[in-house]
């Protein structure tokens, strides 16, 4: 009875759920996957819902043979599970890409593959992954995949202590970003500020640290309320550095009559 149940009862009944999901969420294409994208999209929704979400529009998209919903779904579970089964998922994008004739997205999937890496501390396959990803993008000028992955490559610098060429990274990104004026470049740029600003914080460089606070300051007000408390929270980051800062240089100048400025290596903030 209990190998009949197993083999039998178990998928039959996993067949049933689904059906009943597939259901629930409406009978159009376009109702079934609007609903559950919101659904993945929501803050409200648990990681394990998230992933039950997304394996039914996965699946739909396989029946209805709709590389590109698919390609969206996996790109996004891709950020939800462990490491070992992103690299797997990765492996699944990539056919899905070749037969797609969308350049834009392939520099996106050479992005996702070097994001991956990097979020997961594997700094120089993220880097070898990212320099394929700038160098695609840049030659196909789409400039927005190419700033995101300058970001990427800024950060792999940082966390590798290569703080010059960080600074070097988050500069293109910046400079892109404070030129285009919609809602996400915003943002995009007051990452880049924050990123340049930590930077700072670890070479030691108190005058662009104060610079780079002021410049995000003169953005908030710009930003959603949402948005605006995270971005404060960085930014009291920032502002916690530049303190710890003033109290070292106030003791080493009394102390001795040097600043920051003579000891630059002296007065890194680690994390």
């Amino acid at each position: 009875m209990g190998f009949f149940f197993k083999k039998i009862v178990f998928p039959s009944l996993k067949v049933l759920f689904l059906l009943a999901a597939f259901s629930v969420f409406g009978q159009t294409n376009t109702d079934s996957y609007q609903k559950w994208w919101r659904a993945v999209q929501s803050d409200t929704v648990t990681k394990e819902r998230k992933l039950h979400y997304l394996d039914l529009y996965i699946q739909k998209a396989r029946n209805d043979i709709n590389e590109m919903k698919e390609y969206r779904a996996l790109e996004k579970k891709s950020f939800l599970v462990p490491f070992d089964e992103g690299i797997l998922l990765l492996q699944k994008m990539k056919p899905l890409i070749a037969n797609m004739e969308n350049d834009s997205l392939k520099g996106d999937f050479l992005n996702r593959k070097a994001l991956l890496y990097y979020d997961n501390r594997v700094f120089r396959e993220a880097l070898d992954f990212a320099i394929q990803s700038e160098a695609f993008n840049e030659k196909n000028n789409y400039s927005y995949n190419l700033n995101v992955v300058r970001i990427t490559i800024g950060n792999i610098y940082y966390h590798t202590r290569n703080y010059q060429k960080a600074e070097e990274y988050f500069l293109k990104a910046k400079a892109y970003y404070k030129n285009n004026k919609n809602y996400n470049h915003l943002r995009g740029y007051i990452n880049c500020l924050y990123n340049l600003g930590k930077t700072y914080l670890q070479n030691g460089d108190s005058v662009s640290l104060q610079a780079t606070i002021n410049e995000s300051e003169g953005l908030f007000p710009k930003l959603k309320a949402r948005d605006l408390k995270l971005e404060t929270a960085y930014l009291d980051y920032l502002k916690g550095g530049r303190a710890f800062f003033t109290k070292r240089l106030c003791c080493c100048t009394a102390a001795t009559g040097v600043g920051i400025a003579g000891n630059k290596t002296q007065w890194r903030f680690y994390q």
